[in-house]
């Protein structure tokens, strides 16, 4: 999960954060005009570790994925 909690956008006026959703992390933005916030990002499954809003707000860069491991059990057999 991104430990970043929320992010103003460079102009000031919204702050950038994730949600955790039926198991499902997202990006939302929350004007602070007191409009309604949005989605931004319609992901179906992994993580969110990294995000950030380009100076402009016309861009959006995550870093998302999931981690994947397998467990394999080593055990020393005695002839």
């Amino acid at each position: 999960m991104w430990a970043g909690g929320l992010q103003f956008t460079h102009d000031g006026k919204a702050v950038v954060y994730t949600t955790l959703t039926n198991g499902v992390y997202n990006v939302w933005m929350q004007p602070l005009d007191g409009s309604a916030g949005h989605q931004l990002t319609d992901f179906k499954s992994g993580q969110i570790w990294s995000l950030d809003v380009s100076p402009d707000g016309n861009n959006l860069a995550v870093l998302h994925g999931s981690y994947d491991s397998d467990v394999v059990l080593l055990q020393e057999t005695k002839p």
